[in-house]
């Protein structure tokens, strides 16, 4: 991802991707997200383009990271010694 589509995200707006295929993924793991549900449309997207193999692999992968992230908060792991916060590495 460009540093711009980052940006984005992290300031809540939708990023401008110029591969079909990033933006199907932006959009299963917004969608998801947002709702707690995907959409039939995101899912039979997903499908077409990836098969039930991506899809699943897509659900488990953004499972993953939700697991990960909220272990990280719930047992308030700090950020690494030099590690630079991502408001002080964006480009604005």
């Amino acid at each position: 991802m460009s540093q711009q589509q980052i940006n984005a995200i992290a300031e809540r707006r939708t990023p401008k991707f110029d591969d079909p295929d990033d933006r199907l993924i932006y959009e299963f793991a917004h969608g998801y997200y947002q709702n707690h549900r995907l959409s039939d449309d995101i899912y039979e997207r997903m499908r077409a383009r990836w098969g039930e193999r991506g899809v699943v692999d897509l659900a488990g992968l953004i499972g993953y990271y939700s697991f990960v992230s909220v272990t990280l908060n719930v047992f308030e792991v700090p950020t690494p010694p030099g590690a630079k916060l991502l408001s002080e590495t964006s480009e604005r």
